[in-house]
């Protein structure tokens, strides 16, 4: 026989040899009261004391199951004053000390949590900045047991409540404390951790790097702390080294501009292209710029055409632009008028305004399209309203080659186009 089994069997041994005088008071109060009354408790508490000074944890181990079991069934109400609660946390580690695995600590602390978070939801409400504070350390809490569904189930509600929830008035950095003790609880629950292929792990990394990306922007924004670009740059790069995108996108603005550190186009270009590789189409447009420019990476058209396509086919209307360009030139990719006015008329069809007199330039022409001065005029006067000097040059010799009925319609044209673009995030 094992030595573990024989210890089980030296400390099954009953109330009544070895406590008897807390047995006949607990027998009395259970008839009179039942068996799960939390009025037991104090009792049940005298007892796993007593079992803890002779050494007998697993008797104190079943005393404190019946005693979860106690508080969890109790009504909010019933339940005995926090400070007997601070005397069960004290058994509960030196039970946990002593019984491997026991996990008695991590099952009262989620116990006590529920039930305060249930009484003070009832009083507050379930959005008041007390209840999430308490279920963010729920969470915490739920990832010290390992109880992956529950951190799950938590967080998600939770983080939305904070970052997304228009019901919410609250600003996320009024738990900037409960925000970084979370971020650092699953940074130590994850970081020795094999994830490959474990959908719960991998949810717990993407959120973390989405946590520091948020405490970021707080210090960024000095937003219910002390403004420190200092630590906004830690945290941005912590989460742009796990892979968040916006994070990585920021590294590469701020890099590229010299914003609170030193230019470094070669680090911008490194950031935009781990965010361009994953599919943003503004890191793309931006990696194109670079390559166009020679900004910290080698000039490169055929480079540039390449991102600029993939934030094109996204529907960037920059990119677009950028694209026309390129064909119309020939940097890059084979000259093709029809190509560059086919680019054009789509990032100009987003309200792109900047393209206006290049689309001007091919109606007039008939370079890749079929000469038509409506058109050519309509695009003209956009431009010109848009402060191109050319383009009212442009307008007037247009005016020589057509009828008052013809620029009547294109003006027209033209205006329905500003109409349309008028007082939106676009003409861009």
């Amino acid at each position: 026989m094992s030595e573990e089994v024989t210890n089980k069997k030296q400390s099954a041994f009953s109330f009544d040899q070895e406590i008897p005088s807390l047995l006949e008071p607990f027998q009395q109060k259970e008839k009179e009261l039942g068996d799960s009354n939390p009025d037991l408790i104090p009792l049940k508490m005298q007892m796993i004391d007593a079992f803890i000074e002779q050494g007998n944890h697993y008797q104190a181990h079943k005393c404190f199951m019946s005693v979860i079991e106690m508080i969890r069934f109790a009504k909010s109400d019933d339940l005995p004053p926090s400070h007997d609660f601070e005397k069960l946390s004290d058994q509960a580690a030196v039970v946990d000390k002593n019984i491997s695995g026991a996990g008695i600590v991590g099952r009262l602390e989620e116990i006590l949590f529920l039930k305060t978070i249930s009484q003070r939801a009832k009083k507050l409400g379930w959005l008041s900045p007390e209840v999430i504070s308490l279920q963010i350390q729920l969470i915490i809490c739920y990832l010290k047991k390992g109880d992956l569904d529950n951190v799950y189930k938590y967080l998600r509600k939770i983080t939305k409540i904070i970052f997304v929830d228009e019901k919410s008035n609250t600003p996320p950095s009024i738990y900037f404390k409960e925000i970084t003790d979370l971020a650092a609880a699953i940074d130590k629950h994850t970081s020795d951790k094999v994830v490959v292929n474990n959908p719960r792990y991998l949810y717990l990394i993407n959120m973390l790097s989405f946590l520091y990306f948020e405490i970021a922007s707080m210090y960024q924004d000095g937003s219910g702390i002390e403004q420190d670009y200092k630590e906004f740059f830690k945290w941005c790069r912590k989460s742009a080294e796990m892979g968040f995108m916006i994070a990585q996108l920021e590294l590469g603005y701020l890099y590229k501009e010299g914003k609170e550190i030193v230019q470094d186009y070669k680090e911008a270009s490194k950031w935009y292209r781990m965010a361009a590789e994953e599919g943003d189409a503004e890191a793309q447009l931006e990696l194109g710029y670079l390559y166009v420019a020679g900004n910290g990476i080698e000039k490169d058209y055929k480079e540039a055409f390449k991102w600029f396509r993939r934030a094109a086919d996204q529907g960037d209307a920059w990119a677009q632009l950028e694209l026309g360009n390129l064909y119309n030139e020939g940097h890059g990719v084979e000259q093709d008028d029809h190509e560059a006015i086919k680019w054009r008329l789509r990032a100009a069809e987003q309200g792109n305004k900047f393209v206006a007199r290049n689309l001007g330039g091919h109606y007039a022409g008939g370079y890749g399209i079929e000469k038509d001065n409506i058109q050519a005029y309509k695009w003209f006067s956009i431009a010109a309203i848009n402060g191109d000097e050319d383009s009212q040059k442009y307008k007037q010799r247009l005016e020589e080659e057509m009828t008052p009925i013809q620029v009547a319609e294109a003006q027209e044209l033209a205006r329905k186009w500003i109409k349309k673009w008028e007082g939106k995030s676009k003409p861009i």
